[in-house]
């Protein structure tokens, strides 16, 4: 779960174990389904179809039967839903986004946080945390897992990162957690990873005078 929060809820929570992992550019739109998709979702005709669909999954997976299902070829639904690009209200707020974990850097993993450039390859921080995998015919399946929080904080700030050195970058996500590199840097003040929200929000003043 993924939780924006605000310097008043910085001040008025505890969230001295949340540790800054991630840091990344806001998009200017974001894709959702369009209006008429929005309706078709909502109709009951495409809620049965959806019930009777999951129930036959949880059957496969329960049986051990081997289930895959394409959107285009298994959705009857599938040409009549359609994405469109919306305006991304969370620019009001600010251009970059980091994000916050509870765990350790060393547990917190993302999409490709091993792979340089980040620019091209990171994903945000993964939300889930894996607590029991099982082995059947040689492949791993995670049997549980539980969700974590999240906490995300937009900004803005006169500064450089870790894509800053110019195209293709030699950073990975991993280099700058182990600092390498600075989250964020100015010349003159930094932010690495593992601050605190407050942390966070004290050091970004000093970027912003």
């Amino acid at each position: 779960m993924y939780k924006n929060i605000t310097k008043d809820d910085i001040y008025n929570n505890d969230y001295s174990d949340y540790k800054l992992c991630y840091i990344d550019t806001v998009p200017e739109t974001y894709s959702d389904w369009d209006e008429d998709t929005k309706k078709l979702l909502e109709s009951d005709e495409y809620k049965k179809w959806h019930e009777e669909h999951e129930a036959y999954r949880k059957k496969c997976i329960e049986e051990n039967h081997s289930f895959s299902y394409s959107p285009e070829r298994d959705n009857p639904y599938w040409d009549l839903m359609h994405m469109k690009d919306y305006p991304n209200p969370e620019l009001e707020q600010g251009h970059y986004k980091a994000y916050f974990t509870p765990l350790t850097l060393d547990q917190q993993w993302g999409d490709d946080w091993n792979d340089a450039p980040l620019e091209c390859n990171a994903g945000v921080p993964y939300d889930d945390v894996t607590d029991e995998i099982e082995e059947k015919d040689g492949i791993r399946f995670v049997k549980k897992s539980h969700e974590i929080e999240i906490l995300t904080i937009l900004f803005d700030a006169d500064c450089r990162f870790p894509w800053s050195y110019g195209y293709n970058s030699p950073f990975c996500v991993d280099d700058v957690n182990k600092q390498a590199v600075a989250w964020m840097y100015d010349g003159k003040n930094t932010i690495s990873s593992g601050v605190n929200p407050k942390e966070f929000i004290k050091k970004l003043a000093k970027f912003n005078k």
